[in-house]
């Protein structure tokens, strides 16, 4: 097996879980803007994605504004939830213990925002592991799916961004993907 020179690590399902709680959240908010959203929806529909690439969508579904505060609403409700429930996916710890072990390094491309980012890796113990080779979807002009974010960080990490492989985050109840690699 070759080992790779740089682990891309997207945050959200991977590292943290994290999805089950803001799906919950994003969905029942919909549902009351008007917008009738099961989990299943929201997480077919905008997992992965920037919460400002999915206002656009759900707008155009809605054919109208969502209410001026509506982010705010989803990131408030969010945090509140996710610096009380949030765990690390199974696994993690020890992963990341190999990696530096076997001096690989790693970073984050996420599409959080930083704040969220930043939430999450001090709610589960991981900032430290992370300190600043972290990189939100807010850092690029093109979020998930593009491969924007996941060059931005190979490139802030070093790496030429040619030389990526990928996984993306997992449907639920799949188990955790490899993340991206670069050999």
């Amino acid at each position: 097996m070759t080992t790779p020179d740089l682990i891309i690590f997207d945050n959200d399902g991977v590292l943290v879980d994290s999805e089950r709680l803001s799906n919950r959240i994003f969905a029942a908010l919909l549902t009351e803007a008007g917008l009738p959203t099961s989990f299943d929806d929201a997480v077919d529909r905008y997992m992965g994605r920037r919460s400002s690439d999915c206002v656009v969508d759900i707008e155009a579904q809605l054919g109208r504004s969502l209410p001026a505060d509506f982010l705010h609403r989803y990131e408030h409700e969010c945090a509140s939830v996710i610096s009380t429930e949030l765990t690390t996916v199974d696994g993690v710890t020890d992963l990341l213990d190999a990696l530096d072990d076997n001096k690989i390094p790693y970073c984050i491309a996420s599409s959080g925002t930083p704040d969220e980012i930043a939430l999450r890796l001090r709610t589960t113990g991981l900032t430290d592991r992370f300190g600043d080779r972290v990189y939100s979807g807010s850092m690029v002009a093109r979020g998930k799916p593009a491969p924007d974010l996941f060059e931005y960080a190979a490139e802030r990490m070093g790496f030429s961004p040619s030389r990526r492989s990928s996984s993306r985050t997992p449907p639920p109840a799949s188990p955790a993907p490899k993340p991206p690699v670069l050999t």
